[in-house]
């Protein structure tokens, strides 16, 4: 990760259309770090494509329930997330990434 001064710079994108701000790749995994990091759990996201005009969910996404989990939930939830959109990259890597996230 990219630290300097204790900070982080992650750039986010607002789409307007979707009213969904999202993340590109490089950014999302950053973002789900430094959340894990601050005790969130990431329940979800979303995959957005945008072709530079225009914002469009993909319908892909993933989901993390943590009642499946009786410790570690953190590590698995950014675990989880990080290898979903590695995954996704791979195929595609023009999209852009929301997340669902709840406070621990």
């Amino acid at each position: 990760m990219n630290e300097r001064n204790n900070f982080i710079l992650i750039e986010e994108l607002f789409f307007k259309n979707l009213n969904e701000i999202a993340y590109n790749y490089e950014n999302v995994i950053k973002k789900i770090k430094v959340l894990g990091l601050k005790g969130f759990v990431i329940l979800g996201g979303d995959v957005i494509k945008y072709d530079g005009d225009t914002a469009k969910y993909t319908y892909d996404n993933w989901y993390f329930n943590p009642d499946e989990y009786s410790y570690d939930i953190l590590k698995y939830s950014v675990q989880k997330a990080i290898d979903y959109i590695e995954k996704y990259n791979e195929i595609d890597k023009d999209c852009f990434y929301s997340l669902c996230v709840e406070k621990l």
